[in-house]
């Protein structure tokens, strides 16, 4: 290399340094939309019956609560019933997707028909009703998500005696835990910029950057307890507070953003979280010759619209404290059902001739001469409010959830006439 080309080099990377620090501190970091995740993690958890979990006040982090171990514990999951339901109903219909003419010009027409048939194939081979499940899954738990198509380079028939594929197009669900946004904005319109977040085997940065290889290191500090993604996946088990060290991998951070005075295309970087600049362009489109419009490839759905917020709310934000106090009060009274099967005792040291005394109906209990006689402690029973709470809470969960009894099928049909519980149950589904 001549002296030009490294003074070349050296004025690039420090353009590159210049570009990536601008964005860098535009996006900022990944800790302030700390709460947001919390959040949205204490939903998912909530849906898949972790219900006993608290913040830790030191270390600002969710954990399980702890258990007295003589005390039973209930979960009695009815959020997940109203999450199933809000999905059945939002997916009962298929999507009907059509491609109208631009004109009624035969040309337009005819295009518009091999369009048609395009969307049929995409439908098919990308199984966009699936897509449309997890998308709406991810927004009904947390308030919001996205679909971003995308072109897969590693789709696609292989070229011959070239090692890569003609490539092809492709979708992904993209959840809240991935993205970072314009938090300024008030509704989707108004964003001005978006970070999608993955986590990358460093094998696979360093096939698709191959140009950047040498610079290219794993991030050492991935765990299992800080990258939110990772904890959804440890929720079955019995803890998710594990610390375990992530080795080989990369955080790829994708920011796009959209046109602006200081960038009539927009334009678009590609990262790694311990700063190197992969790929930049100023164009989100496909080059000099697409003149449509440049947008952001992410499009959001969100489950409940709440004006001046682009996030909305989902359907478990409101359900978890009942979801809480329900859980506390059956385990009261089961609890209380333990105390009456099995009573304590009351009794002098000293005075029993056996080290236990047993609860059998026949058992007879033996105690020395001269000693007060053991005495049953009887529990005491707890207060019809607790039944009355209950009966209160699941009332309110209904209400809050926008469902009854009859979207349930609880109610008994012998007690109302056939065409009348049918035609509730129908609206109860359209709604």
């Amino acid at each position: 290399m001549n002296l030009y080309d490294k003074f070349q080099e050296a004025k690039q990377s420090e353009e590159n340094k210049k570009i990536l620090s601008e964005i860098q501190e535009i996006v900022g970091d990944e800790e302030d939309d700390l709460q947001i995740h919390q959040n949205n993690y204490l939903n998912v958890a909530y849906y898949t019956g972790k219900q006993w979990l608290t913040l830790d006040p030191q270390t600002n982090q969710i954990m399980e609560a702890p258990q007295d171990p003589n005390k039973a514990r209930i979960t009695v999951n009815r959020i997940k019933p109203v999450v199933r339901a809000n999905l059945g109903k939002l997916t009962k219909n298929k999507p009907i997707m059509t491609v109208v003419p631009a004109s009624t010009e035969q040309e337009d027409e005819r295009s518009a028909q091999t369009a048609d048939k395009v969307l049929e194939y995409l439908e098919e081979e990308l199984q966009l009703q699936s897509v449309d499940r997890e998308v709406l899954m991810w927004a009904i738990t947390t308030s919001i998500a996205f679909v971003k198509p995308y072109w897969n380079a590693n789709k696609g028939e292989v070229i011959p005696n070239e090692n890569i594929r003609t490539g092809e197009c492709d979708i992904a669900v993209v959840s809240r835990f991935q993205v970072q946004y314009d938090r300024t904005a008030k509704t989707w319109d108004e964003v001005k910029w978006i970070c999608h977040n993955t986590l990358r085997d460093i094998d696979y940065v360093k096939a698709m950057y191959p140009e950047h290889a040498d610079e290219v290191s794993a991030d050492s500090g991935i765990s299992e307890h800080n990258i939110y993604e990772l904890r959804l996946q440890n929720l079955g088990k019995k803890t998710d507070m594990t610390d375990k060290r992530i080795k080989g991998m990369v955080r790829l951070k994708e920011y796009w953003e959209k046109p602006s005075f200081k960038y009539p295309k927009g334009r678009r970087a590609t990262f790694t979280s311990n700063g190197v600049l992969l790929f930049y362009s100023k164009d989100i489109g496909f080059g000099e010759t697409d003149d449509t419009e440049r947008e952001l490839p992410f499009f959001p759905m969100k489950f409940i619209s709440i004006p001046g917020l682009v996030e909305g709310q989902s359907a478990i934000d409101d359900l978890r404290p009942l979801q809480k106090e329900y859980n506390i009060a059956r385990s009261q009274l089961i609890n209380n059902k333990n105390m009456l099967g099995g009573p304590r005792w009351l009794v002098e040291e000293g005075s029993l001739t056996n080290d236990e005394i047993s609860n059998e109906p026949d058992a007879i209990i033996e105690y020395s001469a001269g000693h007060n006689m053991p005495q049953q402690i009887p529990a005491t029973p707890i207060s019809s409010d607790v039944a009355n709470d209950i009966n209160s809470l699941v009332e309110e969960f209904y209400f809050i959830s926008g469902q009854n009894d009859v979207s349930h099928g609880n109610t008994n049909e012998s007690k109302v006439k056939s065409g009348i519980f049918s035609t509730l149950k129908s609206k109860m589904i359209r709604r």
